[in-house]
């Protein structure tokens, strides 16, 4: 249950912090020293180094320590969506721990929800954290995750260290006709962290690349794909017309990148933290 009365005081930090965000930050700092919003660093350090060690210790594909974790994974058209809730009477904090001790395997856009949680936990501690997510239905780590209810869109020109990014890959990709042949992919876009020089970034599969080289590993798993169709049509009577893959000289044209930019929330994040 939420407490009525600190979260009625927290809202009133938080207008306090929006009108004059210097003049106010050590005021609210001394009344609540865990507040998100007095040192984002804390946070935006803690999303980097999730991000850093998902890449250590997370693998592709679709696997979670079932002492932790419910496979709820949803079937439809063109697949199968990964969709993992946190068990019932388990630790939040320590489920999320287990996703990073080098056996788990999750698509990137999974991954990005992991670090969310995980970032969020260090940034907390392990007390509020199985206090804000302790119901079975409240963590929940999938392509869809409510997670990402906790990042909030800015502009593209507005990137900062520690956003989240999501790179559009070939639109073919994964078009009707693609996974009819060769099933689905993990590579229509990248999920990614902005690092701290705000020229690279770092996601599941992708460690420390510009935007250039992210879009040339998109444009290499869609010509991989595109092998992969045509070897498997040619086995079909009558045979469809075969796929033609793409140069790199072309992948400013055929690649869009960066599509959208999101912050942490830190003011979402701050009133889910006035529980108790």
């Amino acid at each position: 249950m939420a407490n009525p009365a600190w979260r009625k005081r927290c809202k009133e930090l938080l207008a306090a912090l929006r009108k004059q965000p210097r003049r106010r930050a050590a005021s609210v700092a001394e009344e609540c020293p865990t507040c998100l919003l007095t040192c984002p660093d804390k946070l935006k350090n803690a999303i980097l180094d999730g991000i850093h060690l998902a890449l250590k210790k997370v693998g592709f594909g679709d696997s979670l320590d079932a002492q932790y974790w419910s496979d709820k994974s949803v079937k439809q058209q063109g697949g199968t969506v990964p969709v993992w809730g946190l068990k019932k009477g388990v630790s939040a904090a320590q489920a999320i721990q287990s996703v990073f001790q080098g056996n788990a395997k999750l698509e990137c856009a999974g991954a990005l929800v992991a670090v969310t949680y995980y970032a969020i936990l260090k940034a907390c501690g392990e007390k509020w954290f199985d206090k804000a997510f302790a119901s079975g239905n409240a963590m929940v780590i999938s392509p869809n995750s409510p997670a990402f209810q906790l990042w909030k869109e800015v502009p593209i020109q507005d990137m900062q260290a520690g956003d989240y990014v999501y790179f559009r890959g070939h639109p073919d990709y994964e078009s009707k006709e693609m996974i009819e042949v060769v099933g689905p992919g993990y590579w229509r876009g990248e999920n990614a962290i902005v690092e701290s020089d705000k020229k690279h970034f770092s996601g599941l599969g992708v460690n420390n690349k510009t935007e250039k080289e992210i879009k040339l590993t998109l444009l290499e798993k869609y010509n991989v794909r595109v092998n992969n169709y045509n070897a498997k049509i040619r086995k079909k009577k009558p045979s469809p017309p075969p796929r033609q893959t793409i140069p790199e000289s072309q992948v400013e044209n055929v690649i869009r990148g960066i599509i959208k930019v999101r912050r942490i929330n830190y003011e979402h994040i701050c009133l889910r933290c006035c529980q108790g």
